[in-house]
């Protein structure tokens, strides 16, 4: 497992952003988190993995117009090449799984809304 200082670093970073990650998992699979917004509870999200070592990962703030944010916790110019490779096809497949997230959202967001007004016609 990842030492305590690089998921201090990673939780430090994320909060840079707006975003509260206490404990971060650190497993390849989506999580929400709070944000330091107004009423920010769940408007955060992020996607941590790690290998050999290297934590890497993406997180959003669906509050601001940031995006999604790429993090990784140290340079990658001393890994071997094949990992270089493998954390940059794993951070892209992140980036892509989030957009289609935000999209999601945004389809939902625009069904609620639609019904919400039909309703009050």
């Amino acid at each position: 497992f990842p030492s305590h200082d690089k998921r201090s670093n990673l939780e430090k970073t994320a909060y840079a952003y707006g975003l509260i990650i206490k404990n971060p998992f650190i497993d390849g699979q989506w999580h929400r988190c709070d944000t330091t917004g107004k009423n920010g509870k769940n408007d955060g999200s992020y996607c941590f993995n790690e290998s050999k070592g290297f934590i890497f990962g993406v997180f959003e703030n669906h509050q601001s117009s940031d995006g999604c944010v790429i993090y990784k916790n140290e340079t990658t110019k001393e890994l071997p090449l094949a990992q270089k490779l493998e954390i940059q096809k794993s951070i892209n497949a992140l980036k892509e799984s989030a957009e289609l997230q935000r999209i999601e959202r945004a389809e939902s967001a625009s069904k609620l809304a639609n019904e919400i007004y039909n309703i009050n016609l």
